[in-house]
């Protein structure tokens, strides 16, 4: 997790938030990151766990933004082009699409709004992330992630 903890740091800067980030609480395979929001005053929650890959991606960050629940996807492959829609699927159903954004090799994945009742209530979920001449296939335990969420969630509502 010390990688994860110098990763998350980093994405802190891109929403101006101090950096100190601490450590609240941990939840199955997440842990509760919180730092404060230089402008506003407010709390930064972010989610981290660790990741599976046949890549190099080993940490995987949660973020609420303006565009709704973000995964962030740390020491993926770079790619030319600045968007894409990956896919995925939770606990190997039926797949799905998320909108994605990269900034050098972190790939931003929007979780779509009707997937996320899924995902809480699911064991993993499979992300294939794509560079501009491969692929990546990231696996995160969705244990703890319900509670992550729901810690999560209020400030998605603050932050629109």
């Amino acid at each position: 997790m010390r990688t994860a903890f110098f990763l998350l740091s980093i994405a802190l800067t891109a929403f101006q938030a101090n950096a100190a980030l601490e450590l609240k609480d941990e939840y199955g395979a997440w842990s509760h990151y919180e730092s404060q929001d230089v402008t506003t005053g407010k709390p930064v929650i972010i989610g981290a766990a660790d990741a599976k890959s046949d890549g190099d991606v080993d940490t995987v960050a949660l973020r609420c933004t303006y565009e709704g629940v973000n995964l962030l996807f740390f020491k993926s492959m770079k790619r030319e082009e600045p968007g894409y829609k990956a896919k995925a699927s939770i606990d190997n159903g039926d797949a799905f699409n998320m909108d994605v954004w990269v900034k050098g090799s972190t790939h931003w994945a929007t979780m779509p709004e009707k997937q996320i009742e899924t995902a809480v209530k699911g064991e993993k979920l499979i992300v294939t992330l794509q560079g501009t001449s491969d692929k990546e296939q990231v696996t995160v335990s969705l244990n703890g992630f319900e509670k992550m969420y729901q810690v999560l969630a209020p400030t998605c509502k603050e932050n629109v």
